[in-house]
């Protein structure tokens, strides 16, 4: 999300930017070529960064949406980038790829300016700062980096209580910079002190027999995260007290990310389609006598 816009790769081939705030579509940037897996807007809100999904190149490239051309391209990943994030503080981001790697990288140069090996599937996150990066991975296993001292290794490992075979397979910061929300390839979510790594709280009640990649999201303020379940349904948790505040219908599938809008009173949840819900979500159960 970019303000009161959201970008969404769709069938693998197309980027397709919708109007937040009015709930309708503005525009598709067919990508045949290269295919699309990951979309994140740059500080420029014209450009986004695409990580490619095709059997042949593993390339991330800078899309210029208003004019539909590609800016620039950054080679170096040799299997599919399964997670992409920019940074807050710069024109920097990170990547990272069931190549067993994650890369840092500048926009204003096509290589990268620093590479980790981690094992199994990683997912990357800055924090609210842009000065601490969170390498998730196998192992139920959370490591947190100062961007500036990479080369040093991390200077924090976490763990969640979870079985150890589970793989965190997306990482997210809050927007306080406080918790460290993390899903993994179970109906396993959980939620880290991102300072101690003492887990908080865990979630359950989501299926995900599948193994699937749903990567949940905190509300602006912090106050809330949700997450989306095999079944179609999205739930909202407070964040506090790990209470369920909602679950919201309407998917036909699988629900694949869940965001919230920086700005507005705003979620966003996309399976096969994408579904926009405005706030305060309907209460998860009725109230007694009701």
């Amino acid at each position: 999300v970019q303000a009161h816009r959201r970008v969404v790769a769709c069938d693998g081939a197309t980027v397709r930017l919708y109007d937040a705030e009015e709930g309708c579509h503005v525009k598709d940037s067919p990508c045949r070529k290269y295919g699309v897996g990951r979309v994140r807007f740059t500080r420029d809100t014209n450009c986004v960064l695409l990580a490619s999904e095709n059997e042949w190149d593993q390339s991330i490239r800078m899309l210029n949406l208003s004019k539909f051309q590609f800016l620039q391209y950054f080679p170096g990943h040799r299997d599919r980038v399964v997670s992409l994030e920019t940074s807050p503080l710069d024109d920097t981001f990170m990547s990272a790829s069931v190549d067993g790697t994650v890369r840092s990288w500048d926009i204003r140069q096509r290589a990268c300016t620093s590479r980790l090996h981690v094992k199994g599937r990683p997912s990357v996150a800055f924090d609210p700062n842009g000065l601490v990066f969170a390498v998730a991975s196998a192992f139920n296993m959370v490591r947190l980096f100062d961007v500036r001292k990479v080369t040093e290794g991390p200077f924090a490992t976490f763990r969640g209580e979870g079985s150890p075979s589970l793989d965190v397979m997306s990482v997210s910061f809050s927007p306080t910079g406080k918790h460290l929300l993390c899903a993994t390839n179970e109906n396993y979510l959980f939620l880290l002190d991102a300072f101690s790594g003492a887990q908080l709280q865990a979630q359950t009640e989501h299926a995900n027999a599948a193994g699937a990649l749903l990567e949940p999201g905190f509300s602006a303020d912090g106050e809330f995260f949700a997450g989306g379940s095999e079944d179609g349904t999205v739930y909202i948790w407070h964040t506090a007290t790990g209470r369920r505040v909602a679950a919201l219908g309407g998917h036909v599938g699988p629900v694949g990310a869940v965001r919230f809008s920086p700005t507005a009173a705003l979620l966003a949840s996309s399976c096969y389609n994408l579904v926009f819900w405005t706030f305060p979500p309907p209460p998860a159960e009725a109230p007694p006598g009701a």
